[in-house]
């Protein structure tokens, strides 16, 4: 599930509307912070724009 979440976030971070610091909220989720929700709410729209949209 960790290597999913990962390519989504690193995806989402290419996108123009998504914060520079995605990857930074990432790192810290990974390090022991609990960022799962802000995380999956980005992966949930990544997903959702990978599979209807591009």
């Amino acid at each position: 599930m960790a290597e999913w979440a990962e390519e989504y976030v690193a995806d989402a971070s290419k996108r123009k509307f998504f914060s520079d610091g995605i990857t930074d909220i990432f790192e810290d989720h990974k390090r022991g912070a609990n960022n799962l929700s802000l995380i999956a709410q980005i992966t949930t729209v990544e997903h959702w724009l990978q599979t209807n949209i591009d």
